[in-house]
């Protein structure tokens, strides 16, 4: 609520605030916590470039660079992607644990899940579900980006 209060007075991030809520809505005032609501606002609006947006606009491969298996949509990579199954089980877990004792049904397909994960799922109310499948985004999305820079 710091950033959102922060924004009364400039109106390009009270409009950003506004726009992207529940990304900023819970953002601490530290560049952490702001890097990190960019990215969920970003993976929100389908704004974060990945290489189904570089074949789209500028005629690359859209596959994903990691596993090869399909185009690298936000879907793929947080939901799908082979290469990235470790890191998104271990951070997913605690949120299907959080699930269970909060009486809510495990998210019943990918594109259930791939709400679940931008923080946008009903059970999402819960706010430990919310900050645990948030984690697991930008763990995943962390995770991605530290592979794809140890390729050549």
């Amino acid at each position: 609520h710091q950033l959102v209060s922060a924004a009364e007075d400039k109106p390009t991030l009270k409009l950003i605030c506004n726009s992207y809520d529940p990304a900023w809505m819970n953002v601490e005032l530290n560049t952490h916590a702001v890097a990190r609501a960019r990215l969920q606002a970003r993976l929100l609006t389908d704004t974060l470039t990945l290489q189904y947006h570089n074949g789209k606009f500028y005629k690359e491969n859209p596959i994903c660079k990691l596993c090869q298996s399909e185009e690298e949509t936000r879907l793929h990579m947080l939901v799908r992607c082979q290469a990235l199954s470790e890191i998104r089980l271990k951070m997913l877990q605690p949120v299907f644990e959080r699930m269970q004792e909060a009486g809510w049904w495990p998210p019943s397909d990918d594109e259930d899940l791939l709400r679940l994960i931008l923080g946008v799922h009903h059970s999402s109310d819960d706010r430990r579900i919310y900050i645990l499948a948030t984690n697991a985004c930008f763990a995943i999305t962390h995770q991605l980006y530290n592979i794809l820079h140890k390729l050549p």
